[in-house]
């Protein structure tokens, strides 16, 4: 085969590889509906960085993106937070410090911190109050965070089914 020839095919296989779909903000992740309910994106990008680090005691770092959906009734919403993180590692650092401050900072939210394992990933659980259940797991370089009233606890599986890409 020429060099031309080898030039040309390694061209076309990149671009082919270019065209495939890989969302490169948080709210394209975020699905259109969940559980039948419609999506409301509350906050992204720099305005939702900002309202994640306010909310948090610790230091919240290295997020390149992130989206705040809101899915169901405003009295009793599921609402999702997506992270955009540089890669897998960073996004299951965060993630595990984030399980860590919630044990040494929360009160009733490390009380109630739990871990288990849906589809091999690593899922925390914590419920401060008794009624919102919180769920946060990490899926390649993207961390979720999911707030439940309790009456979809149930779903959690077909959310996470929901969020894989």
């Amino acid at each position: 085969m020429k060099i031309k020839q080898k030039v040309f095919l390694f061209l076309i296989l990149l671009s082919i590889i270019s065209c495939q779909r890989f969302p490169k903000k948080a709210s394209e992740l975020a699905p259109e509906d969940l559980l039948g309910m419609k999506k409301t994106t509350i906050l992204e990008g720099k305005a939702a960085i900002e309202d994640v680090k306010k909310k948090h005691i610790g230091k919240v770092e290295n997020m390149q993106d992130t989206a705040i959906v809101n899915y169901g009734p405003p009295r009793h919403p599921v609402i999702l937070w997506i992270t955009l993180y540089k890669d897998k590692k960073t996004a299951q650092e965060e993630n595990e410090k984030m399980a860590k401050a919630i044990v040494k900072y929360g009160d009733n939210w490390g009380k109630n911190l739990t871990q288990f394992t849906v589809k091999k990933r690593r899922v925390y659980r914590t419920s401060p109050d008794g009624y919102e259940e919180h769920y946060f797991w990490v899926e390649k370089n993207w961390l979720f965070y999911v707030k439940m009233p309790q009456i979809f606890q149930s779903k959690l599986n077909e959310i996470i089914q929901k969020l894989e890409k």
